[in-house]
């Protein structure tokens, strides 16, 4: 449920990059206002000042300074003709915001001589005064949240890099943060990081001194876990740092087979047939494969007609019986009234009575028998629409076909000169390698990394931690194990037991165990409550990710980044670019989905790695899952979104130069525009600007 709302309500540039003083004081529109409800699209050519506009709104909202070495990008850029501006002069940059019923304004002010970036705040009642000083909510949201905010301030690139960055946890922390849990969530340890309960312990910790040799071993032993723990995490940073390069190489890479395949697609129709059957049959083959599954999953169909008549007839006596009394909840009084003994062998107490009484509805939901009959009657219901045989054939056929459109491809290709084959024999044999690489350092970086308790157990991560004796918390506390361990969640286990037990010796130990307890239950309540979020999550962000073309697989939500599942089940590792940003863009939506607050969202050229075919696709995604949005668009994207602007009441914004002629974005004599920057607001000139750029289009009134 929504309980605030956030929006921008207009922005101000001076001496900023290309920006003089926007709005200009004399020229075009003297305020910059943003719909509050709906879509604002500011067209800005390309190379003006709309990255820059990103990052500041970034460091805007969240409070977080540029580095030093940075601030020169932001001056003033004087071009050859005179636009008006102070090439001297600090940069400055606002932000019109409200809150509620509260209206502020954040302003940012980058001294590129001395490397120094201040910040000013003007809040109702309070004036402007020095420092970065917004409402209290606003602050909780986003102080110091740079990955929370890129969710919000996005460009295509920061959505690439925020799902390949391994290590990180954007979208873990962004969940945490839109549900209002991380407050909560700063108490414990999560993600490699210790929360405020474990700085507690380290102080008590402090408290106990030294002590005798008991004290002294625990000493020496917490002093070694510490610094194993710091070697396996730069081991693992090491490890993340390798895969993204990998990343990196394998982009790159699949950017030149592109470029080969679009040169000859071009010039060669027949190989741009090859391709497209090859990419048909490869489409139909992995939806059979969906459909196969599908139907595997009905126990009829995989079991056959004679097995299954069997089963249908032994559900059908069942209907009719009863569920034994032994399942329902009397089974618990039973055992606690008429056995001397606990299941495990120990004597009932009172204490141990009350509790198995108290808990029993936990057990046994009332809702069993119930929930047994409607599956008894599905099974009876149910019957075989085909064999496994059937299944087999018709998926081997669609497999013949792919292989036979993969052989054609191949074929074509050797129309490639000797030069060109050779190049992209090299690339293929390359990225292949690569991504064999990737997937072992993957792998290892997750046995350092990993917090999963399934994935720990299954590879035996935890075989050194574990001991039989109790005094210890059945935790080892020797050197020779521990330092066995790889997996730091583990080590982290192993560290912060030694610093209880050291604790237990002194005084402060029932603080500490206090503190112990309540960490644990907050862990285990919270683990609960986000499981639930994120599966909820997941089903909203593949409902959005699913109308972006390309995206054909199902994803689901980890704590660093997304992971793309194919039709049979496995991780698919080589999304292509529009499907990775449909999946980002889902992402977004479902969190705006969840969030406590309604939250505006800005967009840098939002369709670059779409094109124009998923313009559609885009909107019906983003535009229409935000209550505001503002888009920084070109001309060429103005032109791809016609069909939205002309037809729904959007606020359109061109900025331009006084003696700019808008059909060529040039000059009059067709040079470099000059003059200063100012903002237009009429609808003829969005529509016309850059409209003679490169290629020939029409306006949306010449298309009338």
């Amino acid at each position: 449920m929504v309980t605030h709302n956030l929006r921008i309500i207009g922005m101000k540039w001076k001496n900023m990059r290309n920006f003089e003083q926007v709005p200009h004081p004399k020229i075009g529109e003297k305020k910059l206002n943003f719909a509050k409800e709906g879509w604002t699209l500011l067209q800005i050519q390309n190379n003006y000042g709309k990255t820059s506009t990103m990052h500041l709104l970034r460091s805007v909202f969240t409070g977080v300074r540029f580095p030093r070495d940075e601030l020169k990008k932001y001056r003033y850029r004087k071009g050859r003709n005179d636009w008006g501006g102070d090439p001297e002069a600090r940069a400055e940059f606002s932000v019109m915001l409200s809150l509620d019923d509260e209206n502020f304004e954040i302003s940012t002010s980058l001294d590129w001589k001395n490397l120094s970036q201040t910040f000013q705040t003007y809040r109702e009642g309070l004036g402007k005064r020095p420092g970065w000083n917004p409402p209290e909510f606003f602050r909780s949201i986003f102080e110091g949240k740079v990955d929370f905010a890129e969710l919000l301030i996005l460009d295509g690139e920061k959505a690439r890099k925020m799902n390949r960055n391994t290590g990180e946890n954007t979208i873990g922390r962004a969940i945490r943060q839109v549900t209002g849990l991380s407050s909560i969530c700063d108490l414990i340890d999560e993600n490699g990081e210790e929360g405020k309960i474990s700085e507690l312990i380290k102080e008590l910790e402090q408290t106990v001194g030294s002590g005798g040799k008991k004290t002294q071993t625990l000493e020496e032993s917490l002093r070694l876990c510490v610094e194993h723990r710091e070697w396996a995490e730069s081991e693992r940073d090491k490890l993340g740092e390798e895969l993204e390069q990998l990343n990196d190489d394998i982009n790159e890479i699949r950017e030149k087979l592109n470029e080969f395949d679009d040169k000859y697609a071009t010039d060669d129709e027949e190989f741009k047939l090859a391709v497209d059957n090859k990419l048909k049959a490869k489409e139909e083959l992995d939806s059979e494969v969906k459909t196969v599954l599908k139907k595997l999953f009905n126990p009829g169909n995989a079991l056959g007609d004679n097995i299954w008549e069997d089963v249908i007839e032994f559900y059908t006596s069942q209907i009719r019986g009863k569920l034994p009394g032994e399942a329902t909840g009397d089974w618990f009084r039973e055992i606690v009234e008429d056995f001397e003994a606990c299941i495990c062998g120990n004597p009932w107490n009172e204490k141990m009575k009350k509790n198995v009484l108290d808990h029993s509805e936990s057990y046994v939901d009332s809702r069993i028998m119930p929930r047994i009959k409607r599956m008894q009657k599905k099974v009876v219901e149910s019957s075989s629409t085909t064999t496994v045989g059937e299944l087999k054939a018709g998926l081997d056929a669609l497999r013949r076909g792919y292989m036979r459109a993969s052989k054609k491809e191949r074929e074509v290709r050797k129309n490639f000169s000797s030069e060109d084959r050779d190049k992209y024999k090299s690339l293929s044999n390359s990225q292949g390698k690569k991504e064999e690489r990737k997937k072992k350092i993957s792998r290892e970086f997750d046995y350092f990394d990993s917090e999963n308790r399934d994935f720990i157990m299954y590879h035996d991560l935890d075989r050194y931690t574990v001991t039989r004796n109790m005094e210890h918390n059945y935790i080892t506390i020797k050197p020779d194990r521990f330092e066995k361990i790889i997996n730091i969640s583990e080590i982290k286990k192993v560290e912060q037991n030694l610093r209880l037990l050291k604790i237990n010796t002194g005084t402060s130990a029932k603080k500490a165990n206090g503190a112990i307890l309540l960490k644990r239950i907050l862990e285990e309540s919270i683990k609960r409550v986000l499981q639930e979020i994120q599966k909820e999550m997941e089903v909203e962000m593949n409902n959005f990710a699913k109308k972006m073309p390309g995206v054909d697989f199902k994803i689901e939500i980890s704590e660093s980044r997304l992971i793309f599942i194919n039709e049979s089940g496995d991780i698919q590792t080589d999304a292509n670019e529009s499907a990775e940003l449909g999946a980002i863009y889902g992402l977004v939506s479902a969190l705006n989905q969840h969030s406590d607050v309604s939250l505006p969202i800005v967009v840098d050229t939002p369709l670059a790695g779409f094109g124009k075919s998923m313009s559609k696709s885009w909107v019906d995604v983003i535009g229409d899952g935000f209550q505001q949005g503002i888009g920084l668009v070109n001309s060429g994207e103005k032109d791809h979104l016609r069909f939205w602007w002309t037809q729904e009441d959007l606020m359109l914004y061109t900025f331009l130069r006084e003696d700019e002629v808008v059909r060529t974005e040039r000059g009059p004599d067709g040079g470099d525009p000059s003059g200063p920057m100012f903002i237009d607001s009429s609808v003829e000139n969005f529509d016309l600007y850059g409209i003679d750029v490169g290629y020939e289009k029409k306006s949306a009134k010449e298309e009338l």
